[in-house]
């Protein structure tokens, strides 16, 4: 078993406590309830720690002396399975999703040291040896505009670490993940490259980020909510869209160059 299968933090709910299965164990063994809480605890903390579920007996606090009649306490109320184990729904509803977020962001960093060496290989510039003109190490070499179409391929974390040179990492990667869980990779990744390049503060970075993203959702919101006449643009107004297109996508792409 890996170490890197278990957590060095547990997810638990602020309603532990509440459980109604300690008060069903206290209306039973009012004088087992503290212990049976400490020894419960305990056998979870042990289970996060390994990965798998650990039995009661198993995950025994050492400042607690060994009682039989508090696994049995547990057992009767519901906490553990006959074995000592916890129940495979308690385990399932908080661990498994927990070990699905850790999959999904280690694949996140791999993508990341991907692009990121992809970023820094030297590239020669030039028909031949003579006329090569090597790339600084320190800048990337732009194969595809930063600023991406809505689709599949959009990564606002991708998009974090190209303007920032920075991993998320602990709380911004949480307030990044919900952003993008809200509004999207592709808004979410928008809006990092217009506020960064407004002010590359990076304690203020994700708040207005944030703040922009809500502010643009409202505005759609009230526009959606507005009948509009229907437009018919002509072959110019297309065409400088498309120029202006074109010149938001070149203009991050030098952001992106710069920040390397």
């Amino acid at each position: 078993m890996s170490r890197d299968d278990g957590f060095p933090v547990m997810d638990l709910s602020t309603d532990y406590v509440n459980d109604p299965k300690w008060r069903r164990l206290h209306r039973a063994s009012p004088e087992l309830l503290a212990a049976a809480f400490m020894a419960y605890t305990s056998a979870m903390c042990e289970s996060w720690k390994a990965g798998h579920k650990v039995k009661v007996e198993d995950g025994w606090p050492v400042l607690l002396p060994y009682d039989r009649a508090v696994i049995k306490a547990l057992m009767d109320a519901g906490f553990v399975d006959a074995r000592g184990y916890i129940r495979p729904k308690s385990w399932s509803a908080w661990f498994e999703p927990a070990a699905r977020r850790r999959e999904k962001s280690r694949e996140r960093w791999r993508r990341y040291n991907e692009k990121r060496d992809a970023d820094t290989t030297v590239v020669p510039r030039g028909s031949d040896a003579d006329t090569a003109t090597s790339v600084p190490s320190g800048l990337s070499v732009p194969t595809e505009p930063s600023v991406r179409p809505a689709s599949d391929d959009a990564d606002a974390f991708s998009d974090y670490y190209s303007l920032t040179t920075r991993y998320p990492k602990g709380r911004t990667e949480e307030w990044l993940r919900e952003l993008v869980g809200e509004f999207g990779d592709h808004d979410v990744g928008r809006s990092l490259a217009t506020e960064w390049r407004a002010d590359s503060d990076l304690k203020t970075f994700l708040s207005r980020t944030e703040a922009r993203l809500r502010s643009d959702a409202h505005a759609a919101e009230r526009a959606r909510s507005k009948p509009k006449p229907r437009m018919i643009r002509s072959a110019e107004e297309i065409a400088e869209a498309e120029r202006q297109r074109k010149a938001i996508l070149e203009e991050w792409s030098i952001i992106k160059e710069i920040n390397a």
